[in-house]
């Protein structure tokens, strides 16, 4: 579940915030993804291509993304208004060129028609056949 950005932190600025979380401050983090979250949720939903929106679903591909880049604020150099959002952005695409990538290696999923009959002999009719064929050769025991 997201979290709502709180209505009395709204006057804070992205930057106090940032430093903030950078010192530890758990509210502060979790305030930058409130304020986030919804707006690279629109900004990356059609960032996917239809016929790879089976890979991930949009919401998880931006929560996951939101995590692991928020984990790292320590590298990320604030550079005025809006670069958060732009830093977080370009995480969303990379993230997302990653799922392609991933996509791409493992090729289209396919399905297996049950219906087709291996003709080979399976493990078991062999083990059984080989249990047989014993018995014949060591003959009647009496």
């Amino acid at each position: 579940m997201v979290p709502e950005p709180s209505p009395d932190t709204s006057h804070i600025a992205t930057s106090d915030l940032l430093e903030r979380a950078r010192a530890g401050d758990a509210d502060a983090l979790e305030e930058l993804f409130a304020r986030h979250i919804p707006g690279l949720k629109r900004w990356a939903s059609g960032r996917l291509p239809r016929w790879a929106r089976d890979i991930t679903d949009t919401t998880d591909l931006v929560q996951e993304t939101l995590l692991e880049t928020l984990k790292h604020l320590d590298r990320f150099e604030c550079r005025g208004e809006g670069a958060l959002r732009a830093y977080l952005r370009q995480a969303v695409i990379n993230r997302i060129r990653n799922q392609l990538r991933r996509r791409a290696r493992r090729g289209p999923a396919t399905t297996l028609d049950s219906a087709i009959e291996d003709e080979r002999t399976s493990p078991l009719e062999a083990a059984i056949g080989e249990q047989t064929r014993d018995r014949y050769e060591a003959g009647p025991s009496g």
